[in-house]
């Protein structure tokens, strides 16, 4: 059972049955009638300064509580449907958060698969690089020997031959530049 609400129990104090008497109703003086009382009521003055008759002050509290009880009902309504309206907002708020967020998240999805693509092709770029230096090195190890098989031919080659030497080497250099054209 729950607490009793405290202003329904003060609201019941401040009804309670005070005095008590009885009324009796007389015919006019001036009627043929004889004067003997036509009704008697018992009567009740309620503490809320009420007067009535004592059958009808049951009803008259039971009236008060069902006013008191549907203002608090109202309050509570009122109360629930404010709440309603905080927490409907507090969800679209949420679903807008929800949506920026997927948002969000397909745009890094994005981002990711173009970082992806551009470290392939950084990749491919970099393995090209890495093949044509080798083919550059090659090249160069290739020229520095027939640089070095000519100086020796020169030395040891007589003067006669020097110019044919020189040809024939500057035909090797130039073959060897453009394999290395080719290579680059």
């Amino acid at each position: 059972m729950t607490a009793p609400d405290p202003g329904l129990t003060d609201l019941i104090a401040a009804h309670q049955a005070g005095d008590r008497w009885t009324d009796f109703q007389y015919p006019s003086i001036f009627s043929d009638k004889p004067f003997v009382a036509t009704a008697v009521t018992k009567m009740v003055n309620c503490s809320c300064g009420e007067s009535m008759p004592a059958e009808s002050h049951p009803v008259h509290v039971a009236l008060v509580v069902e006013q008191h009880t549907n203002g608090r009902i109202a309050e509570y309504i009122k109360q629930l449907e404010s709440e309603r309206e905080t927490l409907t907002s507090m969800c679209s708020e949420l679903e807008s958060i929800r949506d920026e967020q997927a948002a969000r998240i397909a745009e890094l999805e994005t981002l990711q698969r173009v970082d992806q693509d551009l470290f392939v092709q950084t990749l491919a770029i970099a393995n090209q690089r890495k093949e044509r230096a080798e083919k550059a090195e090659a090249t160069v190890a290739r020229v520095e020997a027939e640089a070095a098989l000519l100086e020796r031919m020169i030395r040891t080659a007589p003067w006669s031959r020097y110019t044919e030497v020189r040809r024939s080497h500057l035909r090797s250099l130039c073959a060897a530049l453009e394999r290395l054209g080719d290579a680059g």
